[in-house]
């Protein structure tokens, strides 16, 4: 399947996620706030039982055969669905020991949910032959669901710079965000890019977290590729907070770039540069 097809049909997909949950419950939407998490589980829990662990291992369920367990990246949790045989309800675990990944997180599993309960998406999840495929385009669905719950484009739209996305527009959004980590800021500003464009996040320790593509594809842990390596350099050679400068004068004889900036991102006690390349 072309990317493009496949894009289309994710796209299709968390458009029905999000319709089905509002149809449930529309105030979990319209309002991403720490109260309005605190509520998730009680609001939800006609549906689902959802239920805040320290650490997946606490409950049993990681030895359930049918059990989707995430550990990972930005992920933390797992979905069991429903088993009528026995009397159980579906259930969604969130390991609460991060802040950002524990958000990001509920939101997937809870898409899991969805994809498995609302006939429209069951029906466009299960169309797959192929079960790796299908595996694929479940957790596309999962991750672009939850990145526009806690990223709606409204508030992406409104933090970004009028003349296309650069990496201080990655910063301004993870802050005003208040539960979208970094990585979840990567992928969903990469969807912003034109073809071929990229938004990376490297740590305190300059090691990459994530490279998030426009197709829609994500890295974690790769090496930083030459176009970043001179960014992070020069960023860090001239004391700045930021920078933009055409592609070209990288000279790096890879791949051409038409802009790369990068943007030094602080928060708390933690802090590390995003890079775009577009």
């Amino acid at each position: 399947m072309a990317v493009s097809e496949f894009r289309s049909l994710v796209n299709s997909q968390v458009e029905a996620m999000l319709a089905a949950g509002r149809r449930l419950h529309p105030e979990t939407f319209d309002d991403v706030s720490e109260r309005s998490y605190r509520a998730f589980p009680k609001r939800w829990a006609d549906q689902v039982r959802i239920e805040f662990v320290q650490g997946l291992g606490s409950s049993g369920n990681l030895a359930s055969e049918s059990a989707i367990v995430e550990q990972g990246h930005d992920l933390s949790g797992l979905f069991l669905p429903a088993d009528c045989s026995i009397g159980r309800r579906p259930l969604i675990e969130i390991d609460a020991r991060s802040f950002f990944r524990m958000h990001f997180t509920a939101f997937h599993e809870l898409g899991h949910f969805l994809q498995r309960t609302d006939m429209d998406c069951y029906a466009r999840l299960f169309s797959f032959d192929d079960r790796a495929e299908a595996k694929r385009f479940e957790e596309s669905a999962c991750n672009r669901f939850a990145a526009e719950v806690l990223l709606p484009d409204a508030l992406v739209r409104s933090n970004l710079t009028p003349d296309g996305v650069v990496a201080s527009d990655a910063c301004r959004l993870f802050l005003n965000a208040h539960f979208a980590s970094r990585q979840a800021v990567a992928r969903r500003l990469a969807e912003y890019l034109p073809k071929g464009g990229s938004v990376s996040f490297f740590d305190m320790r300059g090691r990459l977290a994530v490279r998030a593509f426009a197709s829609g594809r994500s890295e974690y842990g790769a090496d930083p590729s030459a176009y970043e390596v001179r960014a992070l350099t020069m960023l860090r050679q001239g004391d700045k907070d930021e920078l933009v400068m055409d592609g070209e004068t990288l000279g790096s004889g890879g791949a051409a770039a038409g802009r790369i900036s990068a943007a030094k991102s602080r928060f708390a006690k933690g802090h590390g540069v995003f890079v775009v390349v577009s």
